[in-house]
This record gives C-alpha cells, sequence and structure tokens, in this order.
C-alpha cells in the first residue's frame, strides 16, 4: 500500500485555477456499468472502459475486450465512446480508445459544441499493485471556433489478496488546450480515489458458479479547476452470473443525484443499460447504453 499512499501525496501537487473548465465529455463517465452506480468506477475497472476511469485497470486481469457506449443526455447531447484493450505478455495490457460528444443544439444552426478525445493507454502490474498512463489528442469546436490540446492520465489500482476489496486511484486530464481569442481553456483535470468491497457471495454446490455476487463502492471525486469535491457511492448484486442490478448516487452535482441500471451477460458479451433521471428536469432522464465483447 506504499505505492498508492505515494500517489495520493502527489495529487495534490496538481495544478488548482479557480474558473470552470471545459470539455465536459471528460466530466462524465462513459459506460452504463458506472452510469448506474453513480460513476464510482475507479477502484473496479477492469476491461477496455479502464481507458477512460483508470488506464492501471488494464492490467488486472489478462482478457481481452471490445467496448462500445452511447449516452443520451441533456438538451439532446449525445456521446459516443469505444475502446480496445488487448494483453501484452503476464503484466501489461494496451488500449485504444475514441470518446466524442455532440451537444445537438438542433434548431440553432452552427451553435453545436463537439469535442473528442482519443489516444491509447497502458498498465502495468507489479505483484498486487498495477499502475496506468493513458496520453490522449483532445479538440473542441465551439460554435466554428476549435481549439486543440493534449493530455495525460495517471493511475494506481491494487485487488488485496482474497479478492473482497479492491482500491483505486487515478489523476486525469492532465495538461492544457491551446489558446482561443487569447483565452487558454482549462482541463477538467480530476483527482478520484475509491475501494471496492465484495461482502458475500452464494456458490452452487453442483459446478461452483454464482448464484448471487454482491459489491458495493465508494469513491470521491474533485474537479481541481472547479474547486469542486463530489462523493460516489454505489451497489450491484448480480443473479445466476446473468442478470446484475444496480444502483448508485453521486453528490453535490446540480444535473443528477441517484441513478440506476441492469447489466445482462450472455456468453462473450454484457450489455448494461443505466436511467439517470436529472434533478431540474432538464428534459431527462438520461439513457447510457454499452456493449462489451470479451474474449
Amino acid at each position: 500500500m506504499r505505492w498508492l499512499a505515494l500517489f495520493l501525496c502527489l495529487l495534490p501537487a496538481a495544478p488548482v485555477v479557480a474558473q470552470s473548465s471545459s470539455l465536459d465529455l471528460l466530466k462524465v463517465g462513459i459506460n452504463a456499468e458506472a452510469g448506474a452506480m453513480g460513476d464510482a468506477h475507479v477502484a473496479t475497472a477492469d476491461d477496455a472502459f479502464a481507458s477512460f476511469w483508470n488506464p492501471a485497470g488494464l492490467a488486472a486481469n489478462r482478457q481481452n475486450s471490445l467496448v462500445a457506449a452511447h449516452h443520451i443526455w441533456v438538451g439532446n447531447t449525445r456521446t459516443y465512446g469505444a475502446a480496445g484493450k488487448m494483453a501484452v505478455g503476464e503484466r501489461a495490457a494496451v488500449s485504444a480508445f475514441l470518446l466524442a460528444q455532440d451537444t445537438g443544439a438542433g434548431n440553432v444552426p452552427g451553435s453545436n459544441i463537439q469535442s473528442v478525445s482519443t489516444g491509447a493507454a497502458i498498465g502495468v502490474s507489479a505483484g498486487v499493485v498495477r499502475f496506468g498512463l493513458a496520453a490522449k489528442f483532445l479538440s473542441e469546436r465551439v460554435i466554428t471556433t476549435p481549439s486543440t490540446g493534449f493530455g495525460l492520465d495517471l493511475g494506481i489500482q491494487s485487488t488485496f489478496p482474497n479478492s473482497s476489496v479492491s482500491i483505486g486511484a487515478a489523476l486525469l486530464n492532465i495538461g492544457r488546450m491551446s489558446k482561443v481569442a487569447g483565452i487558454v481553456t482549462e482541463l477538467p483535470t480530476m483527482a478520484r480515489i475509491g475501494v471496492a468491497v465484495y461482502p458475500f457471495r452464494i456458490v452452487s454446490f453442483d459446478d461452483a458458479g454464482d448464484l448471487l455476487n454482491a459489491h458495493l463502492v465508494l469513491e470521491y471525486s474533485r474537479i481541481l479547476p472547479e474547486d469542486r469535491g463530489r462523493f460516489h457511492a454505489g451497489a450491484a448484486v448480480q443473479l445466476f452470473e446473468i442478470l446484475t442490478v444496480r444502483a448508485g448516487y453521486i453528490s453535490n452535482e446540480d444535473l443528477r443525484g441517484p441513478s440506476g441500471g441492469l447489466g445482462l451477460d450472455a456468453s462473450s458479451f454484457r450489455f448494461d443499460y443505466a436511467l439517470v433521471p436529472f434533478t431540474q428536469g432538464f428534459g431527462g432522464p438520461g439513457h447510457e447504453m454499452s456493449l462489451i465483447y470479451y474474449w
């Protein structure tokens, strides 16, 4: 745990600028599993979606995966994501990812905000501790004015030997954008730390398969440029290794609070759905859908 303590000591060293940040697609989680659980995923991400949450999770297992996701969000905003993860040797995995968002301002021609984040990530395991790094190219167009930049994500993750507790931390969106009309857009640099607990499971005597498996997650995140902290909490119960029921909550968020969703496993595929009610209406609720293929 010395590595995690060292990582957390470095988090406050990130620059804090007291102004709003842009690139909203970097503030909202992409996959429906996390969305249903209050966007608490830094300790549990272990497939290609770890590229967006915590690159250290790429090394959590040697299972390859392809993922895709789609959000229908406030104001007809649409977000699309895709990523692929490939194991490299016994202790590492790499990924490539793409995230795109369009505000879809509809009846106001030329007023859309279009944002893109694309890049690659690597996760490496060193015993019970995993480390990750992601590098990404960023682009945002507001009306007709473009801005580009680069960002880095750092992550650490660990699972206790009995596999009943996982912890993780990440520092995301370290970088900057190009100037537009002499103004530099601040990236939403974000620090996240979380823990996941697997309190109990019921196993079949016939084939040792899970009849029921539950886990709880708790996370704290802070958007540094906005000096705003949030608590995230979630719970999930999987039945017969097929159906997963999820619920979650996120605090200090004007748009949303509670959330819920379902997951369905079928052979090498998993489909997840999240329903996110908007606290002030905003034409909601929001819908998040994601598909994962494992091999």
